[in-house]
């Protein structure tokens, strides 16, 4: 009997060590594939509704190997200035992309709450709240900044105690990401993080 009951208690000590493990591992996995969760908020990724129409157009850059053209030099082309058109006759403005081998263009229909306040980008027909121009206008103030996972990586987090700070765009944007925690936005992306020397400082 006491064999009997010493394996079980050496069972249920087994189970719970195996339970502990279990826990720890998906608490591991849903830490490392929520990186965005900072401070308790969830990003709320910018969610922009499908394009009109779509144009993929190959780049020829073996004259210029190094040399990827700007989006100045794409809306010069035949194929920009055509693509404009037909979007334009649509109610649409473009949305360039420019990758390594290829440039995208993108016709978005132009939203017809442009320009009016925003708090989010739930809030505009474009699904494009800019608060980069509250950030320039002085409505939002820069608080402090953090590097976050990796020196490439950034949180700008801004004091916006109005309630409609931002300004809605005419179509989608490639924006950095924005969320709300309260009274503050945080600005989160990619990009190089400033040297230690030259850091933006909160105002």
């Amino acid at each position: 009997m006491k064999n009997k009951e010493g394996i079980s208690k050496n069972l249920g000590k087994i189970v719970i060590i195996i339970l502990i493990a279990i826990i720890l591992v998906a608490g591991f996995w849903i830490v490392f594939f929520n990186k965005n969760k900072i401070a308790g908020y969830v990003i709320n990724e910018n969610k922009r509704p499908k394009p009109i129409d779509t144009l993929n157009v190959p780049l020829n850059t073996s004259e210029n190997q190094n040399q990827i053209p700007t989006e100045e030099e794409l809306k010069e082309t035949q194929e920009y200035q055509s693509f404009a058109s037909s979007c334009g006759n649509n109610g649409g403005g473009v949305l360039v992309t420019i990758g390594s081998g290829s440039a995208t263009f993108e016709c978005y229909q132009k939203a017809e709450d442009s320009g009016n306040s925003c708090r989010t980008d739930a809030d505009c027909g474009s699904y494009n709240c800019n608060l980069q121009a509250a950030v320039d206008n002085g409505v939002c103030v820069l608080i402090k900044t953090d590097k976050n996972f990796t020196d490439e990586t950034y949180v700008y987090t801004y004091y916006c105690p109005t309630s409609k700070p931002g300004v809605c765009g005419e179509i989608p944007r490639n924006t950095p990401i924005y969320y709300w925690a309260g009274d503050n936005v945080i600005e989160y992306g990619e990009k190089s993080f400033p040297n230690e020397e030259g850091e933006f400082k909160p105002i």
